[in-house]
């Protein structure tokens, strides 16, 4: 909370779902003392004054799943259902991406290249680990996707020729895609990591974190998907470098505030999160 009063209390819009979630727990606990007639008003309050609003509103489709079709591969169910999920999510909490999060070889790959399809993007920035950039995207690109698909991987040292689709980058090579968004300034732009869990606030990781979320930024990118198989193991702070790129409201002075609060109370704030 940002300030509290006898009768008053502010904090981050960011938290809205969060303060909600722990009040409706209050409510539900028997054994606590409070006025849950309050409690409920100030949560109905909530969701009819801020952003939270928009949660129940009839948004039209974002995404435009026939557009997939270049796969040559029928979707499974659960990469339809994370299709899905990202058309009703997306615009209904102002997101800039999602998370999909899948175990190994569930086709996270293939997911993501569907989810760029079908929000109809015209360049895509994938960043991806060394070991899979030729066997898994390069290929992948090139024998389970259909029509002109233009590819070009940054390892090769050559130029990237004009108008190229889909540029692949491991993390080594950050910087370098960086300075081509900054250079190309493209519009309409996707943003695949593959294996986001490796790029966490681990200290040795913390500049690759910083170059991702720089690439987010001068990109422009409003999808941006982290896939991985072990999204967050640990720490809730794991999911720092996430909020950085999806949320905009994930402020400096909001991130202060949840390293604060994983700082004294881990496991209610990860039960939270």
């Amino acid at each position: 909370f940002k300030n509290t009063k006898p009768s008053e209390f502010s904090f981050h819009s960011f938290f809205a779902l969060e303060v909600v979630y722990m009040f409706e727990r209050m409510i539900e606990d028997k054994t606590r003392y409070c006025s849950r007639r309050v409690l409920a008003r100030i949560i109905e309050l909530i969701k009819e004054n801020t952003w939270m609003r928009d949660l129940n509103e009839p948004w039209g489709d974002i995404l435009d799943i026939r557009k997939s079709s270049p796969i040559v591969y029928k979707l499974k169910d659960h990469q339809v259902k994370f299709l899905q999920y990202y058309n009703y999510t997306k615009p209904r909490y102002h997101l800039k991406g999602a998370l999909f999060a899948g175990d190994p070889g569930s086709g996270k790959t293939l997911g993501g290249i569907a989810a760029m399809f079908a929000r109809d993007k015209d360049y895509i920035f994938v960043i991806s680990p060394k070991k899979a950039v030729y066997d898994v995207w390069e290929k992948t690109l090139k024998t389970l996707v259909t029509g002109n698909q233009t590819t070009w991987v940054a390892d090769t040292n050559t130029a990237c020729p004009k108008g190229t689709k889909w540029m692949i980058f491991h993390y080594e090579r950050l910087e370098q895609a960086i300075d081509m968004a900054k250079q190309l300034r493209l519009e309409n732009v996707g943003v695949l990591l593959d294996e986001s869990h490796n790029l966490n606030m681990k200290s040795k990781e913390s500049i690759r974190t910083a170059q991702f979320t720089e690439l987010c930024t001068v990109s422009k990118s409003e999808d941006i998907l982290w896939l991985s198989g072990t999204a967050l193991t640990a720490m809730g702070s794991e999911a720092i470098p996430l909020f950085r790129t999806l949320i905009p409201d994930f402020t400096s002075e909001v991130e202060f505030a949840m390293r604060k609060i994983w700082g004294k109370v881990g496991g209610k704030a990860n039960d939270i999160l």
